[in-house]
């Protein structure tokens, strides 16, 4: 879902205004975290040049685990993978940045 209205949520935003419906969307770029629709339409006539928070879980278990147990990061990666915390098979959208950006990315545009 992250990845659909990243790269086509304008047109989705626009085609849901055209039939009078809401796009619910919150709940797939930031873990149902409700600051995504105050930033959008709350603080719409501000200029946001820099968003930080936590953005992907995944890096920040890995990093909040390698700091506190001095393990290396394929351990920790390995142990994420056991929790379920990070994609058993592929964790790259996680730990490459493109799960962050797909997240923000719809409101970079």
């Amino acid at each position: 879902m992250k990845h659909l209205i990243s790269k086509h949520g304008n047109e989705l935003a626009k085609i849901a205004e055209l039939n009078n419906v809401n796009l619910e969307f919150e709940a797939s770029v930031a873990g149902g975290i409700p600051i995504l629709r105050s930033i959008k339409e709350g603080l719409a006539t501000n200029k946001i040049s820099k968003v930080y928070g936590i953005l992907n879980g995944t890096s920040n278990y890995i990093l909040s685990e390698m700091e506190n147990s001095n393990q290396s990061f394929s351990d920790v990666l390995k142990k994420a993978q056991k929790l379920g915390y990070a994609e058993p098979g592929n964790p790259k959208l996680d730990l490459n940045g493109f799960d962050a950006l797909q997240k923000l990315e719809f409101y970079l545009h």
